[in-house]
C-alpha cells in the first residue's frame, strides 16, 4: 500500500469504529498525543489534547443509547503527504429526537495513527443539543 492508501485505511478504520461505537478500536486509531479541533456549539473550535480526551468526549455522547449512522458522502480524498479529507452524513435518533447533519474532517496520519484532526460541523448548535 502507498502512504496515501495507508492513511485512507487508518481513517476508514477510525470511521468504522465510530460508526459501530467501538471505543477500543477507535482509540487504537489515534496517536497518544492527538490534537483534535472539533466544532463547538457556537461553531468555533474546541481543542482536545490527547487520544484519551477525544475518546472521553465520544464516550460522553453515550452512543449505545442512540440509533445512529455515520456514512461517507464521497470517497476519502488523500491530501499528500499525510492528510485525508472526509465528508460524512450523520443521522441519529434518540428518545423522540432526531439529528440529520453533515461534517467535514481533515485528518493527519503519522505512524499509522491519526495525529491531528480538524472537524467542521454543518449544524453545530443542533449537534450540541442532540448529543448533550
Amino acid at each position: 500500500m502507498t502512504g496515501t492508501a495507508e492513511n485512507v485505511a487508518v481513517v476508514d478504520a477510525f470511521l468504522d469504529a465510530f460508526n459501530h461505537g467501538d471505543l477500543t478500536a477507535l482509540r487504537a486509531c489515534l496517536a497518544d498525543d492527538l490534537v483534535a479541533l472539533i466544532t463547538g456549539p457556537d461553531g468555533g473550535p474546541v481543542e482536545l489534547i490527547g487520544a484519551d480526551a477525544y475518546v472521553g468526549a465520544v464516550e460522553a455522547m453515550n452512543l449505545p443509547a442512540v440509533d445512529y449512522s455515520v456514512t461517507l458522502t464521497q470517497r476519502p480524498v488523500p491530501v499528500p503527504p499525510d492528510r485525508v479529507l472526509v465528508m460524512v452524513e450523520v443521522r441519529a435518533h434518540r428518545a423522540g429526537t432526531a439529528l440529520h447533519n453533515f461534517a467535514g474532517h481533515l485528518l493527519r496520519v503519522a505512524g499509522g495513527r491519526i495525529a491531528q484532526m480538524w472537524m467542521v460541523d454543518a449544524k453545530p448548535a443542533e449537534s450540541d443539543a442532540f448529543w448533550a
